[in-house]
């Protein structure tokens, strides 16, 4: 009975042995695929920063706003949203130190046409009147790529016909009205069909035509936006149109398609 006994139990003591050994690293069983973390330490989590959110991916990818400067009388520079620098007519005093792309010149009257004042960059396309305006009173129109520039008539007593122009710049789904010297004439009435965002007038009432004046011009073209320049000793405030779009010499604005 004894014999029995002892060998009941020591078969026992096998069995619980074999059954240890089998849940061991050395078994051959395929190891747990989910690691508990150690008590007092957290999961990591991937951070809200490495993965950026649509509004940030948006962000990144739109390119800045147009901006246009009123350096002052009729000298401007405009930046496209792609960094592309144009000035047209340079002469009044301010910064033209950012290279030039594209410099524009309306007639070669000795207040509009110093391109000498504008730094280039390579490739820079100068484009004057002479450029601009055929022998037989045509327009040339400069498409850049980037820029369409439309060459427009502008006239009066002294501006003769043909021996300068206006523009109609497109860009970035913009366009902008520059009248350069001119009174009110019978050309503008087609500028409405070109839906104009922005258009500048010269309102002197010396050289062209005064505010009143302009202000009719204003309402002929039908531009969403629009701004009096070339002063001389004029009022600013006499140019009273609809959509009236006050600027300073020297004043930048973010150009907005609307």
């Amino acid at each position: 009975m004894k014999r029995i006994i002892c060998a009941a139990a020591a078969l026992l003591t096998l069995l619980s042995t074999a059954g240890c050994a089998g849940s061991g690293a050395g078994s051959g069983a395929a190891p747990d695929k989910t690691v508990p973390a150690a008590a007092g330490t957290e999961t990591p989590k991937a951070s809200s920063s490495d993965t950026p959110s649509p509004s940030e991916t948006e962000s990144a990818d739109a390119l800045p706003a147009p901006k246009l400067t009123l350096i002052g009388h009729a000298s401007f520079k405009i930046k496209t949203s792609e960094g592309k620098v144009v000035y047209i007519d340079p002469y009044y005093e301010g910064d033209y130190g950012e290279g030039a792309d594209l410099i524009l010149v309306t007639h070669g009257h000795s207040d509009h046409n110093k391109t000498g004042l504008c730094a280039r960059n390579e490739g820079c396309v100068v484009l004057t009147h002479k450029e601009n305006i055929n022998k037989d009173g045509s327009f040339n129109v400069y498409d850049a790529g980037w820029m369409t520039v439309e060459p427009v008539a502008a006239y009066n007593g002294n501006h003769p016909k043909g021996t300068g122009s206006g523009f109609v710049l497109s860009f970035d789904g913009i366009t902008v009205y520059i009248a350069g010297d001119t009174s009110k004439i019978g050309e503008m009435a087609a500028l409405k069909a070109k839906n104009i965002d922005y258009a500048f007038f010269p309102i002197d009432g010396k050289y062209n035509m005064g505010p009143a004046e302009a202000a009719e011009c204003a309402a002929v073209v039908g531009a969403k936006h629009n701004t009096p320049v070339h002063f001389f000793d004029a009022d600013p405030e006499d140019f009273r149109p609809e959509n009236l779009l006050k600027m300073a010499y020297g004043e930048t604005i973010e150009l907005i398609r609307q």
